[in-house]
């Protein structure tokens, strides 16, 4: 049996909430998850493409980012993206590989009492290629509610539950709000929860789970002065310094979106284990690499340009927080060049 064989296998093992099994797996590998910086998105609608545009402008500022994102549509690889690409076939077979005989040891051992799950090793697989390809920062998107999904053993820089709708109510309950507080369950002391535009039973319960956990909540919807719609395309206009955002989608709820997610980028990243260092702003607001955008703002110069080509220039363009310690975060093309 062939890894990607072995690995599809594991779907006879349904789904599993909880996470005794994946802080085992994850403590087994030596905490892949723990070597950058990450962000966490949570929510029932719309985590998929925020997720998607969070790692573009992270990419486009210059930072080396890793993308975890579910399911996948052709090829197992799709889940993990590196720069922007999936995971090369070799690195992710290694990984895998690593990952399954770390299983087995475990198993063997008896460190763990029941097989992980498909999703569980596909998402200690995304940690571990994370760190073997020395990402900066890696952008987690939660697979089933957030309380109890395998990706809740990170300790992210941000977090963000995007919506709130009636999904999956056999493991996350039959109202809005038990649906809330699952999802809520990603809220971390000390570290921004950004939300979406939701309805009040879910607003509150959310802010009351991130009351308990000492997450500052920030309600991205609060910063939207102007949404329209046309033929498709979404323009949104926020509050503190945002350019309009021109959305290349033809869905108008990503409007919303975007909300979050410019929220949710401009919250400081930190260094593992460091409080202090490493802190920068994701983005400035006049930073703003807007994803399948035609007009990108940098700095005070406008630049129009084609769908889908590189946004941005050189990364020492770029405004990131003075005064960082030592070891602080800093984009991948400019460590290349300092080292």
């Amino acid at each position: 049996m062939t890894t990607h064989e072995r690995l599809l296998a594991l779907e006879a093992f349904g789904i599993k909430l909880g996470l005794e099994n994946m802080r085992t797996l994850v403590a087994a590998l030596g905490h892949p998850e723990r070597a950058y910086p990450t962000i966490h998105v949570a929510g029932t609608n719309g985590k998929g493409s925020v997720c998607a545009m969070t790692e573009r402008a992270l990419r486009a500022s210059g930072y080396r980012t890793g993308l975890y994102t579910s399911p996948h549509l052709d090829r197992l690889e799709e889940r993990v993206a590196v720069d922007g690409d999936p995971v090369a076939p070799a690195l992710f077979e290694a990984c895998a590989a690593h990952v399954l005989r770390v299983v087995d040891e475990a198993m063997a051992d008896g460190r763990l009492d029941v097989h992980p799950t498909f999703f569980e090793v596909t998402t200690a697989i995304a940690f571990e290629v994370f760190h073997r390809a020395r990402v900066d920062v890696a952008v987690i998107e939660v697979g089933l509610g957030g309380r109890f999904d395998a990706t809740n053993v990170i300790g992210p820089v941000a977090c963000a539950i995007t919506s709130i709708a009636f999904d999956h109510e056999r493991h996350l309950g039959t109202t809005l709000a038990a649906i809330a507080a699952e999802k809520a369950g990603i809220a971390k002391h000390g570290t921004p929860l950004v939300i979406g535009d939701l309805a009040p039973e879910a607003r509150s319960t959310i802010a009351v789970a991130a009351e308990a956990a000492g997450a500052p909540l920030i309600d991205a919807a609060a910063v939207l002065a102007h949404a329209t719609v046309e033929r498709g395309v979404a323009t949104v206009t926020c509050r503190g310094g945002y350019p309009p955002v021109r959305l290349a989608l033809e869905l108008g709820e990503r409007a919303q979106d975007a909300r979050g997610r410019a929220r949710t980028r401009r919250c400081r990243a930190r260094r593992p284990g460091d409080r202090r260092a490493g802190q920068i702003d994701l983005l400035e607001p006049t930073e703003l690499d807007q994803i399948g955008l035609d007009r990108v703002q940098l700095g005070e110069q406008e630049q129009v340009r084609p769908l889908g080509e590189p946004a941005l220039g050189p990364p020492d363009q770029l405004r990131h927080r003075p005064g960082a310690a030592s070891g602080s975060l800093r984009p991948a093309r400019r460590r290349a060049q300092d080292e």
